[in-house]
């Protein structure tokens, strides 16, 4: 039994060890066989602590937490700026450039 959840070969949840390699199933492609000629593949077992992990959610409410607060310490900072900048817009720039 092979999982697939991204379809991109980015998760690897359907990583495989084909001839001595892993490689993600639904990326790989197999180049045909002689008839008679065969290449070994083994799965990955799926271990318990694995399969009850929580899953993680791309549009969860500490992401959303997370990001409000990082856009808002952004703009703080930004603000904060502005209001310590000089008036002149020559000294500003002087100070960018030592920046």
């Amino acid at each position: 039994f092979i999982r697939y959840k991204c379809r991109k070969g980015e998760c690897k949840t359907c990583a495989v060890n084909i001839d001595g390699k892993w490689v993600s199933a639904c990326q790989t492609k197999i180049q045909p066989q002689a008839p008679g000629q065969h290449f070994a593949v083994r799965v990955r077992p799926v271990t318990e602590a694995q399969k009850r992990k929580k899953k993680a959610a791309f549009f969860s409410p500490q992401s959303l937490k997370d990001g409000f607060l990082n856009n808002a310490r952004g703009m703080v900072g930004f603000a904060k700026e502005g209001f310590r900048a000089d008036d002149d817009f020559e000294v500003r720039m002087a100070r960018e450039r030592r920046i």
